[in-house]
């Protein structure tokens, strides 16, 4: 069965589709506060990193690769809690991790508009601006804009539908044969995952290390010298323990000045 990502232009909305959609197809629903949550509780040097990351950019730039070390925790969290398929996720940029796997459904919800009256007015406007810290925060993570509708396979405005109107759209949605796992997007989903392990245990020693999946092989991406690349190479193929037959791939760039 497909997965549905759901990323939310509006949190009420997004969080009321995906809880009736769940419970109407029978899928596990996952948000992203409950993945946050366990990666933030307890005291670990992981757990400071996202404690910081909830004061914004500035102060995740303040801890060593910051940046590098969310990313690859949060791909590894999320992706570990999606791979079973069978779920409704609602959060921000998850699409971001799901490249290629063709039965992820990348889904936006925009909020309704502005009503009448001053109380309405000063809410909405308080509205727009978390959705602008929102959107500069994955902008500044992913490189990517949230609000962009060509990343996403629907986008469902809430000021054209009601709740229960989303959740038969998307319903039916899950159902078309072009969102149904195929072989090779199960294998996607099964590579992206093994990346994402092997990128957030290189986080700590070798975080500027990008790990992806392209053609079926694990392809790594650094900067620096071949010696320094094969020691990386060594590591992942430590990780990867009994799934050696994967291929590993080094793509070199030269060092900066």
């Amino acid at each position: 069965m497909p997965l549905i990502v759901i990323s939310r232009g509006s949190e009420r909305h997004g969080e009321e589709v995906a809880g009736k959609l769940a419970l109407k197809l029978g899928y596990r629903s996952i948000c992203r506060e409950s993945i946050l949550k366990e990666l933030v509780d307890g005291e670990s040097p992981r757990a400071d990193l996202f404690r910081a990351a909830d004061q914004g950019p500035l102060a995740l730039d303040r801890m060593e690769n910051g940046r590098e070390k969310y990313l690859a925790y949060i791909r590894q969290a999320l992706l570990d809690s999606l791979e079973k398929d069978n779920a409704v996720y609602h959060g921000f940029a998850a699409h971001a991790f799901l490249q290629g796997v063709s039965h992820a459904i990348r889904v936006r919800i925009n909020p309704e508009r502005d009503q009448e009256g001053s109380s309405a007015r000063e809410a909405f406007k308080t509205l727009r601006q978390k959705k602008a810290e929102h959107l500069n925060w994955y902008r500044y993570l992913h490189g990517i804009d949230l609000a962009d509708p060509i990343q996403y396979d629907l986008v469902l405005s809430m000021h054209t539908m009601t709740v229960e109107e989303a959740v038969d759209v998307l319903a039916e949605a899950s159902r078309r044969p072009c969102f149904q796992p195929t072989r090779d997007s199960g294998n996607r989903m099964r590579m992206l995952c093994l990346a994402a392990r092997v990128q957030s245990l290189l986080a700590e020693e070798t975080p500027f290390v990008n790990v992806a999946v392209e053609d079926g092989d694990i392809t790594l991406s650094t900067e620096g010298y071949w010696k320094q690349a094969m020691k990386v190479m060594d590591r992942v193929e430590q990780i990867l323990g009994r799934n050696r037959s994967v291929g590993i791939k080094v793509r070199l760039k030269a060092p900066r000045n």
